[in-house]
């Protein structure tokens, strides 16, 4: 067994996942230096859904209370079809009762914030505007850790894999609304989706989904989703395309044969970015920083590297395959999408959490 506070680890990316590892494995003891080549931690993104798992990451590191406190609890809702007609009611559970938490719904800035505050307390180094020469820092560090998203340089450059990058088929843009705009669901058309949910200080977070081979504008948008239900109308409206997010939606498939390669390990998108129609990106990343901890904590390098790519590797694939799948059954088109709206209809209500 390996004392952490002996360990030096790199971490490369100072997202969810990368500052979680320096949060976790700074408060071990261990040296943590975290390298970020913005020359600012930004948020990418508007609203996220915590799971209760990745809550109690967030415990862990001494942030889960503060962000508790401001979250909204996913309300229950609706699956609805591009015209307002019902297909599926989407109900919370009692887990509340049981003394636990269900979904939290909370913008990605405040977790960064408060991530970035709790690596530095933890005694992490970070360093902005740097990008170190990676295969530099495997011969300098006892790990370094990817966590510098889907486009990877430390997959790259130490994997040697040729690149698992795939095009999702589709564009999504988010944006937030400083009123509170209802009913809170999600919206199903053809080839085309729109989602409504709350986020702190009563504001809304919204997104879209569309199957289109071109960057779409926010006019685009306002005809593309002319005659939805409200509040689709009003969050269009007041959107503006300087302040909405757009990107086309990527995802890594398959995964890499392995999330460990020598003394280097990838956490969150770098091993397995998917498309956010399961909400689980940011909650898997969560997991992946306290699982590689724990396994740094309690093992030798090389026996904690491999136990973690074991643990994570199977159940994160299985993620971004039902990702790619719920993708491909919301953005349905034609008669696949008329029967799925019927056999929605027929399902009774799910929970979800």
């Amino acid at each position: 067994m390996t004392d952490p506070r002996q360990l030096r680890i790199a971490v490369v990316g100072a997202g969810i996942g990368g500052l979680s590892v320096a949060a976790l494995f700074g408060g071990t003891g261990g040296h943590v230096d975290v390298f970020e080549r913005w020359p600012r931690i930004k948020a990418v993104g508007t609203g996220i859904g915590l799971w209760p798992n990745a809550v109690r990451v967030l415990d862990r590191i001494g942030v889960g209370g503060p962000l508790r406190a401001v979250a909204v609890p996913q309300p229950g809702g609706a699956l609805r079809s591009a015209d307002g007609r019902d297909l599926l009611t989407l109900r919370t559970t009692a887990m509340e009762r049981g003394g636990g938490t269900g979904v939290l719904l909370i913008s990605r800035e405040r977790i960064l914030n408060a991530l970035v505050d709790a690596a530095r307390t933890a005694g992490a180094n970070l360093y902005l505007d740097a990008a170190p020469d990676v295969g530099r820092l495997a011969d300098t560090y006892d790990v370094v850790v990817g966590a510098d998203g889907i486009s990877s340089t430390v997959r790259t450059e130490l994997f040697g894999a040729r690149d698992p990058r795939r095009r999702s088929g589709f564009w999504a843009v988010r944006g937030t609304d400083e009123r509170t705009l209802t009913p809170y669901g999600e919206f199903w058309g053809a080839r085309q989706l729109f989602g409504v949910t709350p986020i702190e200080n009563g504001a809304t977070n919204w997104y879209a989904a569309m199957r289109t081979d071109r960057r779409p504008t926010v006019g685009d948008l306002r005809d593309w989703y002319a005659g939805w239900p409200d509040p689709v109308g009003a969050l269009l409206k007041s959107a503006t395309d300087e302040a909405v997010l757009r990107h086309e939606v990527q995802h890594l498939w398959p995964v890499p044969k392995s999330f460990v390669h020598g003394n280097a390990v990838l956490v969150g998108d770098a091993a397995h970015a998917m498309p956010p129609n399961l909400g689980q990106g940011g909650a898997q990343a969560l997991l992946d920083a306290a699982c590689l901890v724990d396994e740094l904590v309690g093992r030798s390098v090389p026996d904690a590297l491999a136990e973690y790519d074991r643990r994570r590797r199977r159940t994160t694939r299985r993620y971004v395959a039902g990702s790619i799948a719920m993708a491909n059954v919301a953005l349905a088109g034609g008669r696949a999408a008329r029967v799925r709206d019927r056999v929605l209809h027929m399902l009774p209500a799910p929970r979800v959490a």
